[in-house]
């Protein structure tokens, strides 16, 4: 038995690298990772003696009540084969958090997978400068409202990951005894908030200031450290106001925003061709779904083509590739299963938050109030992403407690 735990053990810390590497370059990896641990705590001997624990655990079963609205709201679908490719990774809420609680990692590999995590970032970050400085014309991409190239990723999962590998290195910094590797993380930490900035991508640099307001304001309040933690958060302040100030990409981006919240405000024709108004417009049409299905939304399975008929009645000559799901976590629920269960996901949604906060995890809290963020302009449940970012939390939170 023992020998079988250990083999799951090293197998689910090489999917678990296997996932930080998707995360940052490949869709496939990732998708291969969630299959992996989703199934990985069935042939752990301990489960069925810890199956009482775990359907105890508070945030596991506002997690359960989660994944069973979306599989009500499969069932009450029309369109069956969309609802089924809109809830097929959403198992991973549930399963995920399970394999995470029975996993034991020693501090050398939580170590080993934070290595990973930073390099990975860092490569993404070089690729991207190095195209900054010897191919793109940096200027003209912002001004159309595009980014950086990074590898193959999305550039908000890019940005995202690396906000978190900000507040992930400050927390190295504090915890870690040598001189030595305090100076490396703390010159990891400054290159990764400076290319948050230069980056230009509004949801890292949100989320970035989001964890660093949240963590470091805790830590002040609770850390006996004031000094090490006014340190560090001097020098934040003395790097982002230099780059605020000399970073010409992120001037860009700013003026790019303004002239797309324009010509939406303004209702001009070509307002759906630019980032921001089409989110606008999304998260609007998301509201009339709603208005016209109050009581059990429009269904997961017919949300698309709900929102794809207001889209054409606005707009007959508007192309499909400018029709959009509601690009806000909180309407997409209410739009999706309508005001009842659309407000249960809500709070099943936001309950995390105040389970951590009574457990004093700072980290998670930092982190969970950042999503909480990101929720506001983005539906990234929605995702794959999403969904892994938001099991992998449930996991730790559920780890933690007990």
């Amino acid at each position: 038995m023992e020998n079988r735990n250990y083999i799951l053990h090293k197998i689910s810390l090489l999917l678990f690298s296997i996932l930080i590497i998707g995360f940052f370059y490949s869709n496939a990896l990732k998708s291969i990772a969630l299959v992996g641990l989703s199934g990985l705590f069935i042939f752990h001997t301990e489960w069925r003696k810890e199956v009482r624990f775990i359907f105890k655990n508070k945030i596991f079963i506002s997690s359960l009540i989660l994944i069973s609205i979306y599989v009500f709201s499969a069932i009450i679908s029309t369109d069956k084969i969309m609802a089924i490719k809109a809830i097929n990774n959403k198992i991973a809420i549930v399963c995920i958090p399970i394999s995470i609680y029975l996993l034991k990692y020693s501090k050398k590999e939580i170590i080993y997978l934070f290595i990973l995590y930073t390099t990975a970032a860092l490569i993404q970050i070089l690729y991207a400068l190095y195209h900054a400085v010897f191919f793109e014309k940096i200027t003209d991409l912002y001004s159309i409202g595009n980014v950086l190239p990074v590898i193959k990723i999305h550039h908000v999962q890019i940005a995202t990951l690396i906000s978190f590998g900000i507040l992930f290195l400050i927390v190295f910094i504090e915890n870690i005894r040598s001189i030595k590797l305090k100076i490396i993380a703390a010159v990891l930490t400054i290159i990764f908030i400076f290319f948050i900035h230069y980056f230009a991508v509004r949801t890292g640099i949100i989320l970035t200031y989001t964890l660093l307001i949240t963590y470091l304001s805790y830590q002040v309040v609770t850390s006996r450290n004031w000094k090490l933690i006014g340190i560090i958060s001097v020098i934040i302040l003395i790097v982002s106001v230099i780059i605020f100030q000399t970073s010409n990409t992120l001037k860009t981006k700013i003026n790019y925003m303004r002239y797309d919240i324009t010509q939406y405000l303004k209702n001009a024709e070509n307002a759906y061709q630019y980032s921001d108004s089409r989110r606008l417009q999304s998260i609007k049409n998301g509201i009339i779904v709603l208005q016209k299905n109050p009581i059990f939304g429009a269904g997961i399975g017919d949300l698309y083509k709900e929102c794809a008929t207001i889209y054409k009645q606005q707009n007959p000559t508007l192309k499909k590739e400018f029709f959009f799901l509601p690009h806000n976590q909180y309407i997409y629920y209410l739009s999706t299963f309508g005001y009842i269960l659309g407000g249960i996901a809500i709070l099943c949604f936001i309950y995390p938050l105040f389970y951590f906060i009574k457990n004093k995890n700072v980290l998670l809290i930092s982190i969970y109030i950042s999503l909480l963020m990101f929720a506001i302009w983005d539906a990234f449940m929605g995702t794959l992403f999403g969904t892994c970012i938001y099991a992998i939390i449930i996991g730790l939170g559920m780890k933690q407690k007990n």
